[in-house]
């Protein structure tokens, strides 16, 4: 027997109970007994603040295959009406499910990203934010445009993952809890209790709560989840007393090495009077084999994907070098909790990072008062609040594409496109090793790199980019826009057009279906409502062509199935 039909999970899921190790013996077995073999599915999120600027986040060009065409870019065009000039490329081909059916009905558009990329990374890039470094991870990637929060709510701290109470703008939200934090207490991620925390929420500094928990318990009211704020102090939760291949400190340790703690299960089992002779010699034979796999597992001819970085330091994180240090060392943790799968859920608030501001790299932070940030003020050079308001004036009114960005543009572009380097990508990276039956870590998870606040510095066009196949379910290498471009923009600014697309939760509902779950396990509404689905704080008609009766169903167009 080969050691790749076995997986770590397997024997770190299966260390409460003797069953999960022993193999099939007829005459003990029911009929209908089965091995588990699927490889585990992790969540990881990452958050930025702001809103980047449109033409810089979407692809603005005709494609590889020259079948697109590009919208001219109109600058800050103000309140021009039906102006849709934005500078982003049009897309062509629609999903056959509608987005909206009030007062028209119409369909989302979509593209393969291969049509916008190629594999020569150093000469293309999908945007000006998203850069060559993803171009090998094209067809794990799902560019998602036109997602809306529902209610309104201005700065936000838990909307992007379903908490919209914790907001600017009070307007009657539900306080409900986080994607992850659903997650991390399903038996549907975990089965049986982690060996280490159940999420992992980590932020460079000290930053409010961006998840919000109830411990399983919808009865609970959510509280917010107080991140970890250096890597030390993350490392040492995840692998403090943790040893690779399941050997632990004291005889009683969860971790205890495997086969020590069946043997008298085995035993006991061997010598029963009901096992037949063919299976106690199935016994012998896979006790052995357990010998042989455990010392693989512990580094004999052992799971090189299984190896702990060293404890690291914490830093400054108002250091350029220091800050990109801190976010390796984030990374490396969460790589190697999720390939010895101590953890399977996390969350990285990248409320601070690296941006050029006067032809030299500083560190830029969220900056707003109402945000509890306590990091640089509005206008500043550390403010990356400021900057996301104040580049409209710079745009101008060019007719293409040709105009300059100005240093506060620049000052955004930048920082973005730092987070799209040197964490985004630098995850995947880590995670896009073979894992089993010829997928990767990164085929087994999904990795959501979610927003603050969308297009126009409001509620609407969070931009989204996904990675990870969660095991199969997603449908993923695609782009595709749910805005609907037939509408009449109601207004625009800092590059950015007004228009119904649809409504977020149905993307969260479409990830908490992906790891299994049924709607009665997260719904935070009746009928199998996540988050908010509410259109409340907002007026207008430009609202109304949402449809609402399907705000309880996952998101179309993200799946396989």
């Amino acid at each position: 027997m080969k050691l790749d039909s076995v997986t770590r999970r397997l024997f770190l899921q299966g260390v409460g109970s003797a069953a999960l190790a022993l193999p099939f013996l007829p005459s003990l077995m029911p009929r209908d007994a089965r091995a588990q073999t699927a490889a585990p599915l992790r969540f990881v999120g990452l958050k930025s603040w702001n809103v980047p600027p449109i033409r810089r986040w979407y692809p603005r060009t005709t494609g590889i295959a020259g079948n697109y065409t590009v919208r001219q870019y109109a600058g800050n065009a103000g309140g021009s009406g039906n102006d849709q000039r934005d500078g982003t490329t049009a897309l062509t081909a629609n999903l056959a499910e509608p987005t909206g059916i009030s007062p028209v009905r119409y369909q989302a558009a979509w593209a393969p990203l291969s049509d916008f990329i190629t594999t020569n990374v150093d000469t293309t890039r999908l945007s000006d934010i998203l850069g060559p470094r993803l171009n090998p991870f094209r067809d794990k990637l799902l560019l998602l445009r036109g997602l809306d929060f529902m209610p309104y709510c201005n700065h936000n701290n838990g909307g992007w993952l379903g908490n919209f109470a914790a907001a600017e703008a009070s307007v009657g939200s539900r306080t409900t809890p986080t994607l992850d934090q659903v997650l991390a207490y399903s038996s549907r991620v975990y089965p049986t209790a982690p060996l280490g925390p159940r999420s992992l929420n980590l932020a460079p500094g000290n930053f409010a709560p961006i998840t919000f928990s109830n411990q399983g318990n919808m009865a609970n009211p959510p509280q917010g989840v107080s991140p970890t704020i250096n890597p030390r102090a993350a490392w040492d939760a995840v692998f403090t007393g943790f040893q690779p291949g399941g050997s632990g400190p004291t005889p009683d340790h969860p971790r205890k090495r495997l086969v020590d703690r069946v043997l008298a299960d085995y035993n006991s089992v061997r010598n029963g009077s009901r096992i037949g002779a063919e299976d106690r010699r199935a016994l012998d034979r896979h006790i052995s084999f357990m010998n042989d796999v455990e010392a693989r597992l512990r580094g004999n001819d052992g799971n090189a994907a299984c190896s702990v970085p060293g404890r690291p330091g914490t830093g400054d994180t108002n250091d350029p070098a220091q800050l990109r240090a801190m976010y390796e060392s984030f990374l490396d943790v969460i790589a190697a909790a999720i390939m010895c799968d101590v953890t399977r859920v996390f969350t990285l608030n990248v409320f601070k990072t690296v941006s050029r501001v006067g032809g030299g790299d500083v560190v830029i932070g969220q900056g707003c008062a109402s945000c509890n940030t306590g990091f640089g003020i509005d206008g500043a050079a550390s403010s990356w609040h400021g900057a996301a308001h104040d580049y409209a004036a710079e745009l101008g009114s060019p007719s293409d594409l040709a105009g300059v960005p100005g240093p506060l543009e620049t000052k955004l572009v930048s920082g973005y496109e730092w987070i799209a380097s040197n964490v985004f990508t630098a995850l995947l990276a880590r995670l896009d090793v073979p894992e089993a039956n010829g997928r990767t870590y990164l085929d087994n998870s999904v990795v959501l790199w979610g927003n603050e606040m969308g297009m126009n510095h409001i509620n609407n066009s969070i931009p989204t980019l996904l990675a990870g196949r969660l095991g199969g379910y997603l449908d993923t290498g695609k782009y595709i826009d749910y805005m609907r471009w037939s509408a009449t923009s109601v207004f625009s600014q800092e590059n950015g057009l007004i228009a119904e697309g649809a409504p977020y939760n149905r993307l969260l509902i479409a990830l908490l279906q992906g790891f299994g779950l049924s709607a009665a396990e997260y719904q935070t509404e009746p009928n199998g409502v996540f988050g908010e689905s509410r259109n409340i704080g907002k007026s207008g008609p430009h609202w109304d062509a949402y449809d609402l009766s399907t705000v309880n169903r996952r998101l179309h167009g993200v799946a396989t199935v």
